[in-house]
């Protein structure tokens, strides 16, 4: 940085205290002999350009300068980086949809629905999916009336609703695996995936169908 990448690459590039070295003058430039034909003469040779006159100037000056120029590089960098973010978007903060959550949402079920709010649906919306908490509501709502019609709910929908997002929000937690589901809570892990597997068969007899 101090040279302004004017400095011999060859001693520049992992430079380490092995490999430090000094033109010694009236030697030889190993390169420059080779450049040469391999021979020795006033192009090859070491010489002192300027004798030190013995001044030690302060390095204040040399320090302010190059502090400056290291602020505004990580200010270039950084605007650059800002730039790139906006022109690509970033995968990782872009919405994602998990097929065991959404066959989920797509299924009612008569049992374990307020664990799956809480557990799954909640923190998939807010977290995952990163829905706005009005349209996270509407959709479990929704989810909750399908399950009522196949069982009538023992709690209050609005109420369950309302403090799952709200602590899904607020603690930022994400939904258990789909692996781990299937430890925790093995009866709606089966449900799940018999409900997967039928969807993936009626989708395959579709395309036999078609072909």
């Amino acid at each position: 940085m101090l040279t302004n990448n004017k400095s011999d690459p060859c001693h520049s590039i992992n430079l380490s205290f092995k490999n430090c070295m000094v033109r010694v003058p009236g030697s030889h430039n190993l390169e420059c002999v080779k450049r040469n034909n391999n021979s020795l003469g006033p192009t090859t040779e070491v010489k002192v350009i300027r004798r030190w006159d013995g001044d030690r100037p302060a390095i204040n000056w040399l320090l302010r300068d190059f502090r400056r120029y290291l602020i505004q590089e990580k200010i270039d960098n950084n605007i650059a980086m800002r730039e790139r973010k906006r022109l690509s978007p970033d995968t990782k903060t872009m919405p994602t949809k998990h097929l065991w959550i959404e066959t989920l949402l797509d299924t009612p079920i008569d049992d374990y629905r307020k664990y799956a709010i809480r557990r799954i649906i909640a923190p998939y919306l807010i977290n995952i999916r990163k829905l706005a908490y009005d349209n996270a509501f509407e959709i479990t709502k929704k989810w909750l009336n399908n399950c009522d019609k196949i069982k009538p709910l023992d709690f209050n929908a609005n109420i369950k609703i309302k403090d799952a997002l709200r602590a899904a929000n607020r603690v930022g937690y994400l939904h258990i695996g789909f692996s781990d589901l299937k430890s925790e809570n093995g009866e709606l892990y089966k449900h799940i995936s018999n409900r997967i597997r039928n969807s993936r068969s009626k989708l395959i007899g579709c395309r036999v169908c078609h072909n």
